[in-house]
């Protein structure tokens, strides 16, 4: 555990230009995914201000100012050269916000060339602000605490111009921090050979295709919903997380038309930092693994006998040491040479498109702020997380929330994922969310 332990530091501490590419970064990188934040504004942000804020962010979190390098087939985070003159903020004056949002959402990115993080401004009647994060750096809980640094720090620049330059963040990136939180000291102790391993049963459809268009669904339920299914909650003594697991579960099986093939496994994503003082990492950084759960839903089954089977598994999921073995697993395929992780993972795909199976993924990453988001005094009103978007044989439902506006998003290649059974998707959970709590 000595190597976790000391994985979090510089690889040259003398000149802090190359930084460890830990576990869960290398694993992420294979995919190329991004996660995307959305934010409404009610009025206009002051461009030379988001600008500067910006390129200070990527000083004090200095992994994020970093490009994918490789010496002597060994992979790192090196400290790119051309920062000052990086083109990482965009402003893009539109009629059409949507059309333009969905291009640049889509639009893919290199670690090795762009910048990790890039932000898009779309201008019309008010500022919509898109922050592309590439997944290879942070997770969708990085992304949320980057939105806090980034309006922060605008919001110190606003009122100090002048203020000096800040210390770089200096805290661990690796899976070690939460090794070390929960006492173990080397990955046999850590895992549990109890602790079952779901194999895949099913997918969401798709027919494979040797062409590729990268597309976006999303649903959106305004406040008065979220406050119908908070109330809700409360009365069944359940999780917002249950509520919605329940409502995927049902529209997975209706769609698939799963009934009386048996329980089905659906991994469930976790935040790792909650096993964390205060459920926070010191630096920006992936952190998640998943939760099992495997339930079985009968055709006419009523929404409640689900939920509280839902209810009895994630109870029965939930201990301290949720979660481990995915990180355990992590750093076992992180330790092979990047090449043969690159086969193990193009293997992986390859098999899930033969079988057609390939469990579909909940990722409920919870409210992206508690307290209102300003720049300056120019309020964020709305704001979603927009999910990595996934290639056959992958599906993932990324949940988010922001002042009592719920959001259900997923990203696909729409040449081998029909957009029509997305829609259908996202529009049989909020049939069967509404009907639930009415």
């Amino acid at each position: 555990m000595n190597q976790l332990k000391d994985a979090g530091s510089l690889i040259h501490s003398e000149n802090s230009t190359r930084y460890p590419f830990v576990a869960q970064d290398r694993v992420n990188s294979l995919f190329g995914h991004q996660i995307h934040c959305v934010l409404r504004l009610v009025g206009f942000v002051d461009m030379e201000l988001l600008v500067q804020a910006y390129r200070v962010t990527l000083d004090i979190e200095p992994v994020l100012g970093c490009r994918l390098a490789e010496e002597n087939q060994e992979w790192f985070w090196e400290r790119r050269s051309d920062l000052d003159m990086l083109n990482g903020v965009s402003i893009h004056e539109t009629d059409d916000v949507e059309t333009q949002l969905k291009a640049f959402i889509c639009a893919p990115s290199d670690a090795r060339v762009d910048p990790l993080i890039s932000i898009r401004v779309f201008r019309s009647t008010y500022d919509l602000i898109c922050v592309k994060c590439n997944h290879a750096c942070c997770d969708a809980g990085g992304v949320k605490d980057y939105i806090s640094l980034l309006s922060s720090t605008y919001n110190h620049f606003s009122s100090s111009p002048n203020s000096p330059p800040t210390v770089p963040n200096k805290g661990r990136r690796d899976q070690g921090i939460v090794f070390d939180q929960l006492g173990y000291d080397n990955l046999l102790e850590a895992w549990d050979a109890s602790e079952t391993q779901p194999i895949a049963k099913w997918a969401f459809p798709f027919d494979p295709s040797t062409e590729q268009k990268l597309w976006t669904s999303a649903y959106r339920f305004q406040p008065e919903c979220y406050r119908s299914f908070q109330a809700f909650n409360r009365l069944h003594g359940v999780s917002f997380n249950d509520l919605l697991l329940t409502a995927y579960y049902r529209a997975l099986f209706s769609i698939t038309r799963s009934y009386g093939a048996g329980p089905m496994p659906l991994p469930v994503t976790m935040d790792l930092r909650q096993h964390l003082p205060n459920g926070k990492a010191k630096a920006i950084c992936n952190l998640s693994s998943s939760m099992n759960i495997e339930i079985e839903v009968f055709e006419h089954e009523p929404f409640l006998d689900t939920l509280m089977k839902v209810n009895r598994q994630t109870k029965k999921a939930k201990n301290p040491r949720l979660g481990v073995n995915g990180m355990v697993t992590l750093e076992t395929l992180a330790a092979l040479n990047y090449e043969e992780l690159k086969k193990t993972f193009h293997m992986s795909m390859e098999e899930g498109i033969k079988s057609k199976k390939s469990n579909p993924i909940l990722s409920n990453v919870g409210i992206i702020s508690d307290q209102p988001i300003f720049f300056s005094d120019v309020e964020v009103i709305d704001a979603y997380i927009a999910g990595p978007i996934m290639m056959p044989p992958g599906f993932l439902l990324l949940i988010s929330s922001y002042n009592q506006n719920l959001t259900l998003s997923t990203g696909y290649d729409a040449s081998s994922v029909k957009e029509e059974h997305v829609e259908l998707l996202l529009r049989t959970m909020a049939s069967e969310l509404i009907l639930a709590v009415s």
